[in-house]
């Protein structure tokens, strides 16, 4: 669109669903490019059509717990976001007293946008089959590629020149006295955990690290980890094979609320289509991109487990 970055793109629309096909199999008419406008944060790249079931985005909160479990946030437009860094407490009060006032620290984040990309290229003949489901299957590619990217990131991020992930930003519970963890351990990384935090925190680790700790009982003989691998201690299990191995000095291990954790979006997963440069191969190439950043806006709400070093 012209004049910068839209508010919000408009990409629920059949008009803009249609004309997002058209676009993609390469056979734009006349009028697409006017509905088009509505999903361009510029000339070039288009977002994926949304607002029904399945869409892009209820796909990529299939594949990255951060959008399913953390706080998602659009906002194209460049800017800071206001948070509440602590949180204040309600009293009894006299009829006649002050009201009490609150303690909570008024913080302004700043938030970048950092660039996922890819490139995939598509025989002609593919693209121009009517029987193969090109939008379909763009979407399932895509969102595995960009899911995956972006729950690594938003885990094991630096904040250097990328996102500062979870397990930069938590602070550390437990420490282990071993070179393994044992179930006090786990236990009383359940506790380091403020009770606010607790009640909607949820455990995440690897595969490797939720079969050691499915093995493993509490002093009644209970094992932590229940049969259906849903649950620990209560609280939901997140299995996520981005996270560290239990090796010395890493942190496999994170119970953590993720609500405090905000996902910003600056641009939307698009696409545009690069009709001319592979053609001679008898190629069309896709490429797409997006813009995000991520925060954990309080420290406390999230706990990592350390592996003696």
């Amino acid at each position: 669109m012209n004049g910068g970055y839209p508010t919000m793109l408009q990409t629920k629309s059949l008009e803009y669903t249609r004309s997002f096909e058209n676009l993609i199999r390469n056979r734009l008419g006349a009028g697409d490019h006017s509905f088009l406008e509505d999903g361009s944060y510029n000339s070039d790249y288009y977002s994926f059509p949304e607002g029904f079931k399945g869409d892009y985005k209820e796909s990529l909160a299939e594949q990255n717990l951060f959008r399913r479990h953390g706080r998602v946030l659009t906002k194209v437009s460049e800017g800071t976001i206001q948070t509440v860094t602590t949180v204040a407490e309600a009293r009894l009060t006299g009829e006649k007293m002050n009201y009490p006032e609150d303690g909570d620290e008024k913080k302004r984040l700043l938030f970048d946008a950092y660039k996922l990309a890819t490139l995939m290229k598509l025989p002609l003949a593919w693209v121009k089959d009517m029987h193969f489901d090109l939008h379909r299957y763009l979407k399932e590619e895509l969102v595995q590629r960009f899911g995956d990217a972006e729950e690594k990131l938003l885990l094991n991020g630096s904040g250097e020149n990328e996102p500062e992930g979870l397990l930069q930003a938590a602070e550390t519970g437990v420490t282990t006295a071993e070179a393994t963890l044992n179930s006090d351990e786990l236990i009383a990384l359940f506790f380091a955990l403020e009770p606010r935090y607790r009640k909607r925190a949820v455990w995440i680790m690897n595969d490797r690290t939720a079969y050691f700790i499915r093995t493993l009982k509490d002093s009644s003989g209970r094992y932590l980890i229940e049969s259906d691998m849903q649950f620990m201690l209560g609280r939901p299990l997140v299995i996520s094979n981005f996270m560290p191995d239990m090796v010395a000095g890493a942190k496999p291990l994170v119970f953590a609320d993720l609500s405090y954790f905000w996902l910003l979006e600056r641009t939307p997963l698009s696409v545009q289509v690069l009709k001319e440069k592979y053609i001679v191969n008898g190629q069309i190439g896709f490429a797409a991109q997006e813009r995000l950043d991520g925060k954990l806006i309080r420290t406390a709400a999230a706990k990592t487990l350390q592996i003696k070093a």
